[in-house]
C-alpha cells in the first residue's frame, strides 16, 4: 500500500495499531495484517520520481466484494454483527498523535455548508441544506451525549468482503484509511447507505443491519433516535463532495452519474417519517417500538381509566347489537363489482347487511388487511410496490348525524378537514394524560360531519362525555359509507391535522405499537373479533 504524499506517518501507525489489535482480539474477523520488512519495520519510505512516499505491506484477504454480491437481509445482519465485533474489539483505543479533521467524519458535517453552492439544482440544494439544518439544530447537540470510539468509518460495499462459498456471510473488511475517533453510531450510519442502494424495502433492510449490530454490541435508545438523520448526513457528504468534484472536473461525467443512487436514496428517506424509522430501529433491537406504548396500554386497563371512561356513542358498544364487517380480499361484505361502483351503492350494500342481521351498527376490525384503499395517499415510501393496507383503527358504521362523545378528559390537538378523496374528511384529534410524566396518548375521530369542526379549536379543554362530533355522510366524509374511524396513537410522529389510518404490512409490528388496539377504550367483547 503506497500512501499519497499528504498522508502522515502517525495516521499509518494508527492503522497498524488498529489492525494489530483486531488480529489479536478478534482473529476470526479477517482483517489485513501488517507484514514487516526484514529489518522489522512495518512502514518505510520509498522514493517515487523524487517524492518520498510511505509504503506498507499487508496480507491479502480472500473474498468477493459486496458491491458485486446480492445484498440480502441475511447478509446485512451478518455485516451488522461483523461491524459490532470490530467496534467492540477497539473499545477503549485512543488515536495516536494529532489528526486533522476529516470531512468524511460525520461529526464534522457542518463544514459541508461551504460547498453546497456547487449543487446547481436549487431544489436539490435545498434538500441538502435541510439535512445540514437538522444536523446543526438537532443531531449535533445530542451527539455530544453519546459514546465515542475508534470506528472503521468506511464500510462501503467495495471495502466489505463476502464469502464466495456462502454469500450470506461476511468474509472480511479492508481499507482502514478513514479511521476516526468519532461517535460509535456513525459506524452504522456510514455503512448503511451503501447497502440500502437498490433495496426495494429500505427500512426492513436497515433493520436487519441494526439488529445484527445490537445483538453483539447493544445500542442505546439515544443512538437509535439519531441514526436515521445520520444516514442522511452521510448521503449529503457523498453528494456534496461528488457535486464539487463534478463542478471542478466538468469533463468527467462519471462524478454525476455515480451520485444518482445517493440522490434517489436520499429522496426516499426524506419522504419517510423519522420517528417511524426510529421506532423501527427500536423494534430491530427487541424493544417496544413506541417508547410509551406499554405504559399507555397499562393505564387504559387500569381502574383509574375505567372509572373515568365515557362511551363514544349514546349506546354501549359492549352490549349494542352489532355485526362484523370484513373488508379483506374476497369478502362478501364488499359486494360485487356493481355494488362497488359508487359510494351510494357500497353504502346500501353495507347497511343492508347490518339490517339483515338485526344489528344497530357494523364494526370494521383493527389490524385487518384491506383491499379498499385505492388513493395515491396509501402508497408506502419505505418499500417500492407496497401500499398501506392494514387498518389501524376500529370502524363503527352507523347513520350520518349520529353524535360522538369524548371517552376521557382531554385537549383538542387539531381540527382539520382532510378533503382528499378517500381521506378522513373532517377530523378531530384529542390529547389525553395518563398521570405519568410525559406519558400521554391521542385519539383520532375521522369521517365526521363538517359541522363537527365548528366551535372546536386547538388547546380547547374537553371533558369525558362531552359531545365532540357527528358522523358525516359521503362525499364530505372522504367519500366513504357513514362511519366513525376511531384510533389511539401513542405518538403523533410530528404530524399535524392528519394521521395515517392504514399501515404497511411490512412494518405492522411497528405500527401496532404506534396505533395500539382501540378496543382498549371501546370495550367490545373480545370474542366478537374471532372469525
Amino acid at each position: 500500500k503506497v500512501a499519497n504524499e499528504g498522508e502522515s506517518l502517525e495516521s499509518l501507525e494508527f492503522q497498524d495499531q488498529v489492525l494489530s489489535r483486531l488480529n489479536r482480539v478478534e482473529p476470526e474477523l479477517a482483517v489485513p495484517a501488517a507484514v514487516p520488512t526484514l529489518a522489522g519495520e512495518n512502514i518505510i519510505y520509498v522514493e517515487f520520481e523524487g517524492t518520498p512516499h510511505l509504503v506498507r505491506l499487508v496480507t491479502w484477504l480472500e473474498g468477493s466484494v459486496a458491491a458485486e454480491t446480492p445484498k440480502s437481509y441475511q447478509l446485512l445482519t451478518s455485516l451488522g454483527t461483523y461491524l459490532a465485533k470490530v467496534d467492540k474489539a477497539l473499545e477503549g483505543l485512543e488515536p495516536i498523535g494529532e489528526h486533522p479533521p476529516l470531512l468524511w467524519d460525520l461529526q464534522n458535517a457542518a463544514a459541508l455548508r461551504h460547498d453546497v453552492e456547487f449543487i446547481q439544482d436549487l431544489e436539490k440544494r435545498a434538500s441538502i441544506e435541510s439535512v445540514l439544518d437538522n444536523f446543526e439544530n438537532f443531531l449535533s447537540p445530542k451527539l455530544t451525549l453519546l459514546p465515542k470510539a475508534v470506528i472503521h468509518n468506511d464500510a462501503n460495499d467495495w471495502n466489505v468482503l463476502v464469502d464466495p462459498r456462502n454469500e450470506q456471510e461476511i468474509a472480511g473488511l479492508i481499507d482502514f484509511g478513514d479511521l476516526v475517533h468519532s461517535y460509535r453510531i456513525c459506524e452504522l450510519a456510514v455503512a448503511l447507505p451503501y447497502f440500502l442502494f437498490g433495496q426495494d424495502d429500505i427500512l426492513t433492510a436497515a433493520r436487519a443491519m441494526v439488529s445484527g449490530y445490537h445483538g453483539i454490541y447493544p445500542l442505546s435508545d439515544d443512538e437509535l433516535q439519531l441514526l436515521w438523520g445520520l444516514i442522511q448526513v452521510r448521503l449529503a457528504t457523498t453528494i456534496v463532495v461528488g457535486e464539487k468534484r463534478a463542478s471542478l472536473e466538468s469533463e468527467n461525467a462519471y462524478h454525476l452519474v455515480s451520485l444518482e443512487p445517493a440522490w434517489e436514496l436520499l429522496g426516499r428517506i426524506q419522504a419517510m417519517n423519522a420517528d417511524v424509522s426510529y421506532f423501527a430501529f427500536r423494534a430491530a433491537c427487541g424493544m417496544e417500538p413506541s417508547p410509551f406504548a406499554y405504559l399507555i396500554r397499562l393505564w387504559l386497563r387500569s381502574n383509574e381509566a375505567e372509572n373515568n371512561r365515557s362511551s363514544l356513542f349514546d349506546y354501549n358498544l359492549e352490549t349494542v347489537s352489532k355485526v362484523a364487517l370484513n373488508f379483506g380480499a374476497g369478502s362478501h361484505d364488499l359486494g360485487d363489482a356493481e355494488a362497488q361502483k359508487t359510494t351510494a351503492s357500497f353504502t346500501d350494500q353495507l347497511f343492508t347487511r347490518i339490517a339483515n342481521q338485526d344489528a344497530k351498527v357494523g364494526i370494521g376490525f383493527y389490524g385487518e388487511d384491506r383491499v379498499v384503499y385505492r388513493g395515491d395517499q396509501f402508497t408506502e415510501h419505505a418499500a417500492k410496490g407496497e401500499r398501506r393496507s392494514i387498518h389501524t383503527g376500529i370502524d363503527v358504521f352507523d347513520t350520518a348525524g349520529t353524535p360522538v362523545y369524548a371517552p376521557f378528559d382531554g385537549m383538542v390537538v387539531s381540527v382539520a378537514n382532510n378533503e382528499e378523496w378517500l381521506d378522513y374528511g373532517p377530523t378531530i384529534i384529542l390529547r389525553h394524560a395518563t398521570g405519568a410524566d410525559d406519558c400521554e396518548f391521542f385519539t383520532l375521530y375521522g369521517h365526521l360531519a363538517l359541522e363537527s369542526l365548528e366551535g372546536l379549536e386547538p388547546g380547547q379543554k374537553i371533558s369525558s362525555g362531552d359531545r365532540i362530533a357527528w358522523l358525516g355522510n359521503y362525499p364530505v366524509n372522504g367519500d366513504w359509507p357513514p362511519h366513525l374511524h376511531f384510533q389511539i396513537m401513542t405518538s403523533l410522529l410530528g404530524l399535524v391535522g392528519n394521521f395515517p389510518g392504514v399501515a404497511p404490512k411490512s412494518q405492522w409490528d411497528v405500527w401496532s405499537s404506534i396505533c395500539i388496539d382501540p378496543n382498549l377504550i371501546m370495550n367490545i367483547p373480545e370474542d366478537f373479533f374471532i372469525r
